[in-house]
């Protein structure tokens, strides 16, 4: 199902129009592309995040290398907790979740937002983005500040797209 639409040009009785608006429906094709390839990074870091934290939730010693570092640090912050209350292991556990799963389920609105080609929604997800980089900096994780750097040009891509697909929609207007 296709969230981003664009009215069809109108051609007058010799066609003229046909050539420039099949190159402009292969244009806002290839744009819906890109943006799909931008906004789905926000499913996917909300997704993979959420596997991290059940992972730290339920003691595992690993994580994946792509999710969010805010996530990381309230895992973190968790484990402290737990440390110096271990008899409230599992009241900590399932507030460290359910702030995680708040986390997630935001990052995944911004996915439902930018696939509607919301411009702003990018823009906001990629100063948050990179405030959550920083934090990964703070730890020195270079690996998933790397992988935040590459997930931002993916994102830079997206808004590219979503304002290339909202600068056709108001010349059609």
């Amino acid at each position: 199902m296709n969230d981003v639409t664009m009215p069809d040009a109108e051609h007058d009785e010799t066609g003229a129009l046909q050539d420039e608006a099949g190159a402009q429906q292969v244009e806002i094709e290839l744009a819906v592309e890109q943006l799909r390839r931008g906004g789905n990074w926000f499913y996917w870091l909300a997704g993979l995040s959420m596997v991290n934290s059940l992972v730290a939730v339920f003691g595992g010693e690993w994580r994946l290398l792509f999710g969010l570092g805010i996530t990381q640090f309230v895992d973190g912050f968790g484990l402290a907790f737990i440390a110096e209350e271990p008899g409230s292991t599992t009241i900590i556990r399932s507030v460290v979740f359910v702030i995680n799963l708040s986390i997630a389920c935001a990052v995944a609105s911004f996915g439902l937002l930018a696939n509607k080609a919301r411009s702003w929604v990018f823009m906001l997800g990629m100063v948050i983005y990179v405030v959550d980089a920083l934090l990964l900096v703070l730890i020195a994780d270079w690996l998933s500040v790397a992988f935040h750097v590459w997930v931002l040009f993916a994102l830079f891509g997206g808004l590219k797209a979503s304002l290339l697909i909202n600068k056709m929609r108001a010349n059609v207007s």
